[in-house]
């Protein structure tokens, strides 16, 4: 893998039993799991331990490696829960984060009712009829 995944000293099939063994070394390091491939915890220097997924998105022949957060905040179940659904998409073709991230980008830069009052507002324009506990004269 990647020079600052570490690594790989090997796999086992994860509990939160063996997770909690691990120790800290002077390099960072890996344990793959042997449940679900691709998917492992790092080990860092400093004793922190997160979730991280290498997996190859079929047809591009891209590699791509992402963590999936701290030991301690994503839960054993979610990890590999998650590490499933990338690699699933990744198998059929699909990268699932560019796909995320670009549907995150889409939803912010959506207009929406609000953010048009708000303009129109700003700019001294009448406010939108209903708004600002303003109604519409009969």
């Amino acid at each position: 893998m990647a020079s600052g995944s570490g690594l790989t000293r090997g796999t086992v099939s994860l509990t939160h039993r063996s997770i909690e063994a691990f120790r800290s070394a002077e390099a960072p390091y890996r344990i793959s799991d042997q449940r679900c491939i691709g998917l492992a915890v790092r080990v860092a220097p400093s004793g922190v331990k997160t979730w991280d997924l290498a997996y190859r998105i079929r047809g591009s022949g891209k590699v791509r490696r992402v963590s999936l957060g701290r030991v301690a905040d994503v839960s054993l179940e979610k990890a590999r829960e998650r590490a499933n659904e990338l690699t699933s998409a990744a198998r059929a073709g699909h990268d699932l984060i560019v796909e995320e991230e670009e549907s995150r980008v889409a939803a912010a830069s959506r207009l929406t009712v609000q953010k048009l009052s708000n303009s129109t507002s700003d700019a001294g324009l009448p406010a939108v009829c209903g708004q600002q506990g303003k109604s519409r004269a009969a």
